[in-house]
């Protein structure tokens, strides 16, 4: 009996415990959005993939290509998650395929 009872309490703990952890980061998502709290930088790297996120007014452009912008000061400003894969092989020995996971645009 005592063990039904600490699995039912643990069960209950894990699901609140999650429960606050989404509506956290939907709080904060919220936040970014709204210009309230400033995104953090990311710069991971995973055996052969990179991952970036950071604030910028291109996010058409790779963070690993230089781009010429178009206009002296960026109208919008936006949070970007790219993910950079570094394949190497023997006939493309510096490959690199750079993917735009998320844009998200940010109130000034």
């Amino acid at each position: 009996m005592r063990s039904a009872r600490l699995g039912q309490r643990l069960a209950i703990s894990a699901i609140c415990g999650l429960a606050l952890l989404i509506v956290g980061l939907i709080g904060f998502g919220i936040a970014i959005r709204q210009g309230a709290t400033v995104p953090p930088r990311l710069d991971v790297r995973f055996y052969t993939i990179h991952v970036l996120a950071y604030r910028t007014g291109y996010p058409h452009c790779p963070p690993t290509t230089p781009c010429l912008p178009e206009s002296s000061a960026p109208a919008q400003a936006y949070f970007v998650i790219w993910s950079i894969q570094e394949q190497t092989t023997v006939h493309w020995p510096y490959g690199r395929t750079a993917k735009r996971l998320l844009v998200v645009p940010l109130k000034r």
